[in-house]
């Protein structure tokens, strides 16, 4: 991630989204399973950032991804 967010090869509209995209899952304040079913509230959280991830790691260069075997 730290590559990413240095990299000079990584436009800034795209640095710009990813943060967007941690913004977005920390500040949205509904979840589809509540938090306070212990285990089970958390499967929907890491499941989103999943998908946060997966998509910073679909915006970035193949440079790095080269570089960190993706």
């Amino acid at each position: 991630m730290l590559d990413f967010f240095k990299s000079s090869h990584v436009p800034v509209k795209r640095k710009i989204l990813s943060v967007g995209l941690f913004a977005g899952y920390l500040l949205f304040p509904f979840d589809a399973i509540p938090d306070f079913l212990v285990g089970f509230g958390l499967i929907d959280d890491a499941a989103v950032l999943l998908l946060v991830l997966q998509q910073i790691i679909k915006l970035a260069p193949a440079s790095l991804k080269d570089k960190h075997g993706m």
